[in-house]
């Protein structure tokens, strides 16, 4: 399947996450407990998200991952727990949007803010932070 990515300027967004290191494997449990979680935390504060949720992979290599996952939202709350707020940065971002299949809608639209040109390749160094 074939997407058509873009690029344009974002400026930087108001989040609620929670960042942790994991092990490669255990990724889509660690993002289906912290994502929730904030959710969670909006909602009992009353401030709705003003975006899709999203991770932002701060380092990882072949067996760990250093991820943040959250909501962008219109302000920031205070801090409870592991929950922190934060800021994503402004930028050129790559865009693309996926469709689901059993619908037909569009489901969400990716944001890479490496700097990068496209998707696909997305430099990185050693550590795997984006260059």
């Amino acid at each position: 399947m074939a997407y058509q990515i873009e690029t344009r300027k974002v400026p930087a967004q108001d989040v609620m996450s929670i960042r942790v290191q994991c092990h490669v494997a255990e990724l889509g449990a660690i993002l289906a407990e912290i994502l929730p979680e904030v959710w969670r935390y909006c909602r009992k504060s009353g401030v709705a998200p003003s975006g899709p949720p999203f991770t932002r992979y701060h380092a990882f290599d072949n067996e760990k991952v250093d991820i943040e996952g959250g909501l962008p939202v219109s302000k920031p709350l205070p801090a409870e727990g592991r929950i922190t707020p934060g800021k994503l940065p402004e930028g050129e971002v790559a865009t693309t949007c996926t469709w689901d299949r059993t619908t037909g809608s569009p489901m969400r639209t990716m944001r890479c803010t490496c700097g990068c040109a496209s998707i696909a390749a997305i430099p990185r160094d050693r550590s795997g932070k984006c260059t």
